[in-house]
Parts: structure tokens; C-alpha cells; sequence
């Protein structure tokens, strides 16, 4: 999902404060909408791996800190009349006042694998939006913390997913992604419309069960431990099997011609009878899966290991 339209309740239009004020959850729902975690097919080491591509486009990541209407329009305004950016669509900002609606476009989250995922990010979003504009009504306001201190929860975030550990900036010590989920739930599900109420618990699911790039990175594993014990393998495995997954998880008629390949050819594996590209026989499951689970756990931790991998702020 990459742009989450709720309306807002009254006013020609969300205030720049606003949007301020929801960039502290932004971590909170990537978190456990990560994906993809690959590039080229191959696994990146992060659970996100598309806010790092879009760091390198022109206006990424936070947006400017705008105090009103008119900050916003000047600040459109240097940037249209100098060429720099003439079209407000090309702010490339996690989060943004749309350039044709009177709403706000959160765009830090990426397309889902599942539609029940999706809808339950943005029934989580359109809560915040309307927790939000009831503390402006009561002339209240969230608490606004330094960019740095976002940016470092979202690395974390786009880094491990729903098996990270964000920083709780009031509490001033980390917390992880089931304890933070429960809070933010205790705030949000108060503001859910009646058909948005379910979703609350499927947004506790996917924290325990992980998102779609911890699917994808299980699959791509337990495919090269599969096709290892007959042959020997390489990553090309891993990628065939985290495609199959991936044509089998989107819903039919994203993307038939990629669904056709990523299931063909079938061939037949001569010396132990089972068809690859296709599904493992139930025998080989059987014989296998301790030997899989094992690889799996030691390639691909299901927790961050303190002081592993890169710092968050490298």
C-alpha cells in the first residue's frame, strides 16, 4: 500500500501540523508491512528493502517541518518557480498533503501480498488520523520528536520488520514490535469505524506470524535445503521458490504472465522421484524438515541478535 487516503472529519484540509504529528507512527506501520525484502531475487538482509531505493531519489523519507498552509504553498512555490520541482505529486515524502484532495497520502508502506494485510494498515492509519484530529478539536496535540529520532525507529523497522525492537521515546528504552502494537491498538481502536474493528485483531497476527518478507526469506531458504539434498544448489533455488510462493500468495490476475513462468517447466528428479518446480513430495517433507528448520534458524534467526548486522545508524 502506498497511498492510504482516510478522510478527515471537517476543515477544507488536514494542517502541515498534522502530518508532523503522524510521522512518529510511520515505523510502527512498516514494521509489519514489510516487503520486499529481495533485490534481483536475491535476499537484501533487510525486511524493506524499497525505502532504500527510494532514498536515493530527490525529497525522500521525512517531510519538512511546515507550521501552516501558507509555509507549504511557499515552499511549493521556490520549488516550482526555480525548476527544481514543478509538480507537488513528485514530493516524494513517507507522508504528504495530497496536491488534489483534502487529505493526507501515507506512502511508507509498500504494496502487500495479501489484501486482509493491506486493509488492516490502513484501518490502523485511518485510526491514528482520526485519534489525531480529535486531540486538535480538544486543542491537543502529539508530541513531536527530532527527525533523527523517526529516521533511527524506521531503520529498525525497515531493517527487521515485526521482529524489531523501536525505541519508545516517552519510556527512553526500546520496546518490542508486540508490546507496541497492543499500545498503539489501545489508542487506535477507540477512532476504528464498526467494519474496521476486526482488523485490530489481525494486526496482532501478523506481528506473531511475521509479514510477507518473512514468508518470502523462509521459503527461499527451505527451497535451497530442499533441492540441496539431491543436488547441489545455489541461490537460484531459493529465488524459484520464493516466485512459486509469491504467484500463489497475489491474488490471480496481477500478473499472469509472471504467475505462468514461475511454475514452469516441471521436470522429474530421476533418483528420488519427486517433481521440482512443483510440490515436494509428502515423504521428502517428512524426511527433511528437521534438517530445513535447522538451516533455516541458523541462515535466518526469527530474532535480532544484539550487536549483529549493521549499526542502525550505519
Amino acid at each position: 500500500m502506498r497511498h492510504a487516503r482516510p478522510p478527515p472529519r471537517g476543515g477544507s484540509g488536514p494542517a502541515p501540523r498534522s502530518h508532523h504529528q503522524l510521522v512518529h507512527f510511520l515505523p510502527q506501520l512498516l514494521a509489519p508491512s514489510t516487503s520486499p525484502p529481495v533485490w534481483e531475487g536475491a535476499p537484501t538482509g533487510l525486511k524493506a528493502f524499497r525505502p532504500a531505493i527510494f532514498g536515493d531519489l530527490p525529497r525522500p523519507g521525512i517531510p519538512e517541518r511546515l507550521e501552516s498552509h501558507r509555509d507549504r504553498d511557499g515552499l511549493l512555490e521556490v520549488l516550482a518557480r526555480t525548476g527544481l520541482c514543478d509538480d507537488p505529486t513528485k514530493m516524494s515524502w513517507d507522508i504528504r498533503p495530497s496536491a488534489r484532495q483534502p487529505t493526507l497520502e501515507m506512502r511508507a508502506c509498500d504494496v502487500r501480498t495479501r489484501l486482509d494485510d493491506a486493509l488492516t494498515i490502513f484501518a490502523l492509519y485511518a485510526g491514528i488520523v482520526r485519534l489525531l484530529l480529535d486531540l486538535r478539536r480538544n486543542d491537543q496535540s502529539w508530541r513531536l520528536h527530532r527527525r533523527l529520532f523517526i529516521e533511527e525507529n524506521g531503520w529498525r523497522a525497515q531493517r527487521w520488520g515485526v521482529e524489531a525492537e523501536l525505541a519508545d521515546f516517552g519510556a527512553l528504552r526500546l520496546k518490542p514490535m508486540a508490546v507496541l502494537i497492543e499500545e498503539l491498538l489501545e489508542l487506535v481502536v477507540p477512532h476504528l469505524e464498526e467494519t474496521e474493528r476486526p482488523h485490530a485483531e489481525r494486526a496482532r497476527a501478523i506481528v506473531v506470524r511475521g509479514t510477507s518478507a518473512d514468508r518470502q526469506i523462509a521459503i527461499y531458504h527451505i527451497a535451497i535445503c530442499h533441492e540441496a539434498l539431491d543436488r547441489r544448489a545455489d541461490d537460484l533455488e531459493g529465488r524459484r521458490g520464493m516466485a512459486r510462493w509469491l504467484m500463489r500468495e497475489a491474488p490471480k490476475g496481477w500478473s499472469e504472465p509472471s504467475r505462468r513462468r514461475a511454475v514452469r517447466p516441471r521436470r522429474l528428479d530421476r533418483r528420488s522421484g519427486t517433481a521440482l518446480w512443483g510440490r515436494p513430495h509428502a515423504r521428502l517433507v517428512r524426511e527433511t524438515v528437521g534438517r530445513c528448520y535447522h538451516r533455516l534458524m541458523h541462515h535466518y534467526p526469527l530474532r535480532p541478535v544484539p550487536g549483529s548486522g549493521p549499526s542502525p545508524g550505519a
